[in-house]
């Protein structure tokens, strides 16, 4: 990310959140940063800097950032299974379920070739941010190996804060005690968020479907379903399901920030880095990778675009018409 102003300290989030996890005095929170930090170097290596670096396809990140998200899972199950953690355990199923879902669509775009070049919001990138670097060149592949990093270091900061937090706040009388309203209302929003988010995905692929069979007969785009009430409602419900995470996170957060023996730097920097989680996400869906790189592109090739962005917000639909 780079730009001035609210995009420009955004940027800085992630590393804040590292810092959160670095000087916890909690051996087993440092652990856990360790472990994942290995975790998610070796998977971006893996499945998106290599790939990149063969292919010139940047648009490989999409496989790798949710199978990181599934790992990070995974290892907070591991932990909150062995401490009798339920929220825990709730934690890891949230970020299994949100990493599985996107990294099997993303294993489906790349088995029918969609990831044999960059997809409309990578080349918003190529063609708008990197503008007058030319394809091909060490400073060109040197942009791409930095964004696919900076989406790697959201899973070793940012995005590991709340499932760090309710493992570090995590205590023994959580076992056999009932859910409480904080993590009630975490739950709810978290199911509403993820099937909102899987409805609309669904509603388009759907739509695509018909298209391809009757391309006539047929709008450009989709506009109907939840895509009446919000552009980009799949967005807004990964975004709810971040904000889920978030609130679950709440109860152990305030449990951290009042021990005695937690440093007051500490404090500040696990509240900053479990605030950073919807505010990177609200970026990154909306700015950097999501409905400005797409809608870029959308406007310029569909027909009846442009009014549909009059009428129909971006992210969060209107209450009142």
């Amino acid at each position: 990310m780079g730009g001035g102003g609210p995009r420009g300290v955004i940027k800085y989030l992630p590393w804040v959140a590292l810092a959160a996890l670095h000087c916890s005095r909690d051996r087993n929170t440092r652990q856990f940063l360790h472990n994942n930090a290995w975790i998610q170097v070796l998977l971006f290596f893996s499945l998106a800097h290599t790939p990149c670096a063969v292919t010139g396809v940047m648009s490989w990140v999409d496989l790798a950032w949710p199978t990181g998200l599934v790992a990070l899972g995974t290892q907070v199950a591991a932990r909150a299974a062995g401490k009798g953690s339920r929220k825990g355990k709730l934690a890891a199923l949230m970020y299994i379920l949100q990493g599985g879902r996107l990294m099997l669509g993303a294993v489906a775009l790349a088995r029918k070739g969609h990831f044999r070049k960059d997809l409309p919001r990578y080349k918003y990138q190529y063609e708008k941010r990197w503008k007058g670097i030319s394809p091909g060149t060490w400073r060109f592949a040197l942009k791409q190996h930095a964004d696919i990093f900076a989406q790697c270091l959201a899973n070793v900061g940012a995005l590991a804060v709340p499932g760090a937090l309710i493992l570090h706040g995590s205590s023994d009388e959580e076992k056999d005690g009932a859910m409480g309203l904080v993590e009630a209302s975490a739950l709810v929003l978290w199911l509403c968020s993820f099937s909102f988010e899987h409805v609309s995905d669904m509603q388009k692929a759907a739509f695509v479907q018909k298209r391809k069979k009757d391309p006539n007969s047929m709008p450009q785009f989709i506009s109907t379903g939840l895509w009446s009430l919000s552009r980009h409602p799949n967005y807004l419900g990964e975004l709810g399901a971040w904000c889920s995470l978030t609130l679950l996170a709440l109860p152990a957060a305030s449990a951290v920030l009042t021990k005695r023996e937690e440093h007051p730097v500490s404090k500040m920097l696990w509240g900053v880095g479990l605030a950073s989680v919807p505010l990177l996400m609200h970026a990154c869906l909306t700015w950097w990778t999501g409905a400005i790189p797409a809608e870029y592109y959308s406007k310029r090739k569909r027909a009846g675009y442009s009014d549909y962005m009059k009428r129909v917000p971006m992210l969060f639909p209107k209450v009142f018409s």
